[in-house]
């Protein structure tokens, strides 16, 4: 098997709603980084929006989540269009 050389993974995870069939509900978003060597971190959000608004904003926190643990910060600190 060939190794990809990378340091850290990060996934993205966004179920199909009630407009997509079976799923997860509305606006979940689930984000996992994985380093190598260390625990992956895992981070779950409930998002406020339609489907686009959640798709977007779970690619935007999957990256500022990524930004986080490069810069050695926590990844679960809530952002302006999650439901608190």
């Amino acid at each position: 098997m060939q190794s990809s050389k990378t340091s850290h993974g990060l996934a993205v995870l966004i179920p199909a709603g009630r407009e997509g069939g079976a799923g997860g509900g509305e606006g979940e978003v689930f984000i996992a980084i994985a380093r190598e060597g260390m625990t992956t971190s895992v981070r779950a959000s409930q998002m406020v929006g339609g489907r686009e608004r959640v798709r977007a904003g779970g690619v935007e926190m999957g990256l500022d989540c990524l930004r986080r643990v490069l810069s050695g910060q926590k990844i679960d600190d809530k952002v302006d269009f999650e439901l608190q």
